[in-house]
């Protein structure tokens, strides 16, 4: 190759070069001149840490039930003639809810009125036979006294006197026995008349018109609505022995709570079986129907500490820990040890009152590392 040849070979070289070093260059300015991405701030959900007593709770569920239940049963065999309230239907106290065939309980009461009225006909015409014969026997006694009638007509005179004494007593006793039986008579006639003895509700109905009512067999089941509400609820044995008359309850469905206290503790009969805690409460709770079952947090211990939602700890292998939010809008994980904790919150400490803590879901709170930006979305504590 000429010299001429090998210089325009070493300019064109050249002149690639420098067309390559100008599209690197020029590609550097087109990615410089692009903006940076701005880290944006996470929303997040934060609570005030305070600082407080926490119920430690064991949770069961509980069934809820009137204090005062009876099974209206009749007294007397008859057939029923009516029945009128339904399960659900409201009865207030005095009201007839079923009626029994009364027919021959009528026509008795009917035939011992009449017997106590000729009974008592009867008891006039033996007082008055007697007046009669009494004054007869006390003339004849005046006379016998002063030697003018013989000693056989006073003592017949005598004896119709007693005689007739005994015939009124007897009319008199008759009168009492057929009055007792009238009054007996109207009370079993009462008895074809179920009333509800108390304002309640009716919760079963076993019984309907046409069938026999036979004593003894509950026909209406009925709970009042005025004698207060019991709640019970079945707990280990191993639980129940912590538990006395007394102990605090919190009685719970959805976000309502009502505050309660234990009224009896029913041990197990066997250490595998469960033992029965009842609360008795004055009224309705929740406005909840018999037979409704609601929670039952039963208050086992109190502890103090800084009180936080359930929500913001997070629990590892490594330990607890909470998102503490600080002033610039930065977190950071803070450890903590937990002193107690119930189904809701959780009692800790290493962590300073007033705190802003963050609530979440356990991987949203991991993943808000030390030095993330965040804003606040919802605070809790102020009730948003």
């Amino acid at each position: 190759m000429s010299k001429s040849k090998r210089t325009v070979v070493v300019v064109l070289v050249i002149l690639a070069v420098l067309a390559a070093v100008g599209l690197v260059w020029k590609r550097g300015q087109d990615i410089s001149a692009i903006s940076k991405p701005v880290l944006r701030a996470i929303p997040v959900q934060v609570t005030t840490a305070k600082p407080g007593k926490l119920a430690i709770t064991a949770h069961y569920l509980g069934k809820m039930d009137s204090s005062m239940v009876v099974e209206l049963s009749p007294r007397i065999t008859a057939n029923i003639t009516g029945v009128k309230k339904r399960e659900g239907d409201s009865v207030a106290a005095g009201e007839t809810i079923i009626a029994l065939d009364d027919f021959t309980l009528v026509n008795k009461t009917r035939a011992l009125e009449a017997d106590l009225r000729a009974a008592q006909s009867s008891l006039l015409a033996a007082e008055s036979y007697y007046q009669t014969r009494k004054a007869s026997f006390e003339r004849n006694q005046r006379l016998y006294d002063q030697a003018a009638i013989a000693l056989e007509a006073y003592e017949q005179s005598k004896f119709s006197a007693d005689n007739a004494n005994s015939q009124l007593i007897a009319a008199r006793e008759r009168i009492q026995v057929l009055e007792e039986n009238w009054q007996a008579s109207k009370v079993e006639q009462s008895y074809a008349r179920i009333i509800a003895p108390f304002d309640g509700i009716i919760t079963k109905r076993m019984a309907e018109p046409g069938e026999m009512a036979i004593p003894g067999k509950a026909l209406l089941i009925l709970q009042a609505v005025d004698r207060g509400y019991k709640i019970t609820a079945q707990v280990p044995q191993d639980s129940a022995n912590s538990i006395h008359t007394g102990t605090e309850v919190l009685l719970s469905s959805g976000n309502q709570k009502i505050t309660a206290s234990v009224y009896k503790v029913y041990p197990a009969l066997t250490q595998s079986s469960l033992a029965t805690v009842e609360i008795q409460v004055p009224s309705i709770p929740f406005g909840l129907p018999a037979g409704s079952v609601i929670g039952v947090d039963i208050v086992l211990n109190r502890v103090e500490g800084i009180i936080v939602p359930i929500e913001s700890v997070v629990s590892n292998s490594k330990g607890n820990f909470v998102v503490v939010v600080e002033e610039n809008d930065s977190v950071h994980q803070l450890p903590v040890q937990i002193v107690g904790r119930n189904s809701e919150s959780v009692a800790i400490s290493g962590l300073e009152p007033d705190k802003q803590v963050v609530i979440g879901q356990e991987n949203q709170l991991m993943q808000l590392t030390t030095g993330k930006k965040v804003v606040i979305s919802q605070n809790r504590s102020e009730g948003i």
